[in-house]
Formats: C-alpha cells, sequence, structure tokens
C-alpha cells in the first residue's frame, strides 16, 4: 500500500522566534534542521502506526469462503454491508422457495402414490400375464384357478407362483411391449411405470372391471385414459413441476453462493485499494517548548 503523510507545524512561538533570531551560527542552524528532522520522523512513525493500527488489509481468500459457505459473509468482511445483505436475502429467499416446491411436490407424490396403491392392483396384472402366458403355451405345471374376472384366486397368488410369473414378464413368450419388469418393491419406478407403459401394465388398474372394460383394454396403444390413469398423470405431472422448480431453485443457490464468492474476493481486493485519510494531531517538545504538530496520512 502507497503511502503519503503530509504533515503541518503549527506553533506561535516558532513563528516569533523565526521574526527576532537571525539563526547567523553555522552549527547553530544544523542543531535545528537536525532537531526538526527528528521531529518530522517521530510524528511520520507515529502516523504510520496508527494508520497501520486502523486498518489492516483483508484476505480475499478468507472473504471467498467466507462468502462460499454463507452468501454475504464474505461481502460483510469487506465491510461491503449493503451487498452482503443482497447475497443474504438471496440465499433466504432461495432456500425457502426450494423448501416451499420440495414440499409441495412431496404432497403431490404422496397423493399420487396413495391413488397408485388404491387403484392399481398387483394381483390383477400378474393374472394378465398369466393369461398371456397360457395363450402362448408358455406356462408350464398345474393350471391356477380364476375367478369370473380372470384374477387368479386367492389360493394359487402364491410367492412361488408369482416367482414363476415374474420369471416369464419379460420372455420372447410374451408380447413386444412386455419391456419392463415390474420391481418387487414400491420404488419411484414402480409408480412410474404403472401409468406410463400403460399397454403392458395397464390391466392392473381397478376401474376396468368398474367401467365394465376388458382387463386388455389398454393393450391395442390407442385407448383413451380412464378417469383414474387421468388423474394419476395429472397429479403425477404436478408432483414433477413442482420438483423440477425446487431443483431449479437448489442450482440457484448454488450460483448464489458462486458469485457470492466471486464479489466477496473483488470486495476485499477493493477494499484494500480504498483511500483512507487518517488525521494526527499532538504536542511535542521543541526547541525548548511544546509545540503543536497535526498530519494527516492518505493511504490507497
Amino acid at each position: 500500500m502507497k503511502s503519503v503523510f503530509i504533515f503541518v507545524l503549527l506553533s506561535f512561538s516558532l513563528l516569533l522566534a523565526a521574526e527576532n533570531n537571525d539563526y547567523k551560527n553555522n552549527s547553530a542552524q544544523l542543531s535545528y534542521n537536525e532537531e526538526k528532522f527528528s521531529l518530522m520522523e517521530e510524528i511520520k512513525t507515529q502516523i504510520s502506526e496508527q494508520s497501520a493500527q486502523e486498518r489492516q488489509k483483508k484476505s480475499g481468500f478468507k472473504a471467498a469462503v467466507l462468502s462460499a459457505i454463507i452468501p454475504g459473509a464474505g461481502e460483510f468482511y469487506a465491510e461491503s454491508y449493503w451487498k452482503s445483505a443482497i447475497f443474504a436475502a438471496l440465499e433466504v429467499v432461495g432456500w425457502a422457495s426450494y423448501l416451499h416446491y420440495e414440499s409441495r411436490g412431496d404432497d403431490k407424490d404422496k397423493i399420487m402414490r396413495n391413488l397408485g396403491d388404491d387403484r392399481w392392483n398387483e394381483q390383477r396384472y400378474w393374472s394378465r400375464v398369466y393369461q398371456i402366458s397360457v395363450e402362448t403355451n408358455a406356462w408350464e405345471g398345474t393350471s391356477l384357478t380364476l375367478d369370473n374376472s380372470g384374477i387368479i384366486s386367492s389360493g394359487d397368488y402364491t410367492a412361488e407362483n408369482i416367482a414363476r410369473l415374474r420369471n416369464l414378464e419379460t420372455t420372447t413368450s410374451m408380447p413386444a411391449y412386455f419391456t419392463h419388469s415390474l420391481p418387487e418393491t414400491k420404488t419411484q419406478q414402480y409408480y412410474e411405470m404403472i401409468y406410463k407403459y400403460l399397454r403392458q401394465f395397464g390391466s392392473g388398474w381397478v376401474e376396468l372391471e368398474e367401467l365394465g372394460y376388458p382387463i386388455s383394454y389398454y393393450e391395442g396403444g390407442d385407448a383413451t385414459n380412464t378417469p383414474d390413469v387421468a388423474r394419476y398423470k395429472k397429479v403425477r405431472n404436478e408432483s414433477n413441476d413442482f420438483y423440477a422448480i425446487a431443483s431449479t431453485m437448489s442450482k440457484v443457490i448454488l450460483v448464489n453462493h458462486l458469485i457470492s464468492a466471486l464479489d466477496a474476493a473483488i470486495s476485499v481486493k477493493q477494499y484494500n485499494k480504498s483511500v483512507q485519510y487518517s488525521l494526527y494531531g499532538s504536542q511535542m517538545y521543541y526547541a525548548g517548548e511544546y509545540v503543536n504538530t497535526y498530519g494527516i496520512a492518505l493511504s490507497w
């Protein structure tokens, strides 16, 4: 940091002494100059120390790290308070928005899952897999008992038979649109598949029987969505929309951290370069009497 020191020595006693004394003695003149120089150096040292104490250089790296952790913290450290408030406010708004839309997405997702659990029946789906495997002669062993609606009876709907049906689910004996395996647990993929691939999984929707539609209703590929399926897709899309907004807000939060970190480093650089004024005033003993001294320190 560059520094320029301007000193003003004000003393009425010195002015009067200068008027009444010609300083003809060279040795006396030299002594005077040496004492004056010594006094000026002492004042300069005091002002430099005071200026250094009042203003220490700040670390750009520290500011960047602070803002990377908490946006605005680095700007606050750099004493750029307005920018600190702006970045902090963006952080609060970002997190509030993220949590809000993430929560709304969760609410819609819960509604969708409840609808799927209530209106999509896995037993109906495996019954349809069994029917097709019988039609294509892929089923081996004892035939399973079906009720009047073509659904496997409770007695034959066992883990062993379901495992056998799983083995047939995506074999060449099944239609070409049987391209996926139903997850054994109700994962996110499970809930996606039951409405996304209706030609394969549409047989599981309970309302087909309630509406008098055949279990193979969706297998043609051009069937109109039944009310439950339409509602399910609508809720799912709403959930995805909310999650998408939440995801966008998470990106905004990240960008806010990065920009704040960069800005904090720049703010510190500007802080360290900014001009500072330090005023100094005191009384010193000089030439046999006390002299009022004043100083101005300019730093940039």
